[in-house]
């Protein structure tokens, strides 16, 4: 299973706003230098979390990004959805609007369901507050 760049980019930078929550704001460029994410690409997933409310703007000379909310109710399920939108370990039938002629006789469904539910529930209690913890006893 492969973590897309925007997923991986966009948990780097929430991790980078979370680290300073409740400090000043951070400029894109800041954060694009000190997480190696091209501005370019950053300024897309910005937008894109900006508007799911994890991260908020203030403009003018002292602005830049901040994290929308306290780091502990943040998680990595919450940037993923906001960048990823809907999760699926495998491309299945399964898992699109049409559904699958083989449903009922698919044991690879058994499986990657398992899967998924198992990556699922990992991703949805990772906090960006567990992340700092565990990079500040690093």
């Amino acid at each position: 299973m492969r973590v897309s760049t925007r997923a991986r980019y966009g948990i780097n930078a929430v991790f980078e706003l979370a680290k300073n929550y409740q400090g000043e704001p951070i400029a894109i460029k800041t954060i694009s230098e000190r997480q190696k994410i091209p501005m370019q690409y950053l300024e897309q997933l910005i937008v894109k979390l900006r508007k799911a409310g994890i991260v908020n703007s203030l403009r003018g000379a002292k602005g830049g990004y901040t994290i929308a909310k306290k780091p502990k109710d943040i998680t990595a399920w919450d940037v993923i959805a906001c960048l990823e939108g809907a999760f699926a370990p495998i491309h299945c039938k399964r898992y699109e609007e049409e559904g699958c002629d083989h449903e009922d006789d698919c044991a690879g469904q058994h499986i990657w369901t398992k899967v998924n539910s198992s990556v699922m529930q990992a991703v949805e209690n990772i906090t960006f507050a567990d992340l700092i913890k565990e990079f500040k006893e690093k």
